[in-house]
């Protein structure tokens, strides 16, 4: 990938008494040394920086999840990843979507597959909740 400062202008010629640069003459050349900055090539799986949830939930995250949840109920979500996940990678956002994802996988005719394998308490808890806080 090459950057802006990769283009280098070609010396200037006279026009006249002053000196035309390569950017009024439309000529350019192309420097082939890499950019100062650090760049990751596409290949290597990075777009646009990394990614801040990489590691899937862990039973005890969602245990934390359903608990915050029957304690502060659906919608308070940064109170609830300040309280319960105050140095976690999770952010207000991935809490909301993961309790989004577990009521679909535990109601209704659908059944998903969830990671990690939850206990049965877990599980009958979150269909209570879901029963409590209905969708919109």
């Amino acid at each position: 990938m090459l950057c802006a400062s990769d283009y280098i202008a070609k010396s200037g010629w006279r026009h006249g008494s002053r000196v035309r640069s390569a950017r009024e003459r439309g000529t350019w050349s192309i420097n082939i040394e890499p950019c100062s900055r650090d760049l990751r090539s596409t290949s290597e799986g990075q777009k646009h920086g990394s990614r801040r949830n990489n590691d899937h939930w862990t039973s005890e995250e969602v245990k934390e999840l359903v608990d915050g949840v029957s304690v502060y109920g659906v919608g308070p979500w940064t109170k609830l990843k300040n309280e319960r996940f105050p140095i976690s990678i999770r952010t207000a956002v991935h809490l909301k979507d993961k309790w989004r994802n577990l009521v679909k996988a535990f109601t209704g005719n659908v059944k998903r597959r969830i990671s990690p394998r939850l206990d049965k308490d877990c599980v009958e808890k979150i269909k209570r909740l879901a029963a409590d806080y209905p969708r919109k």
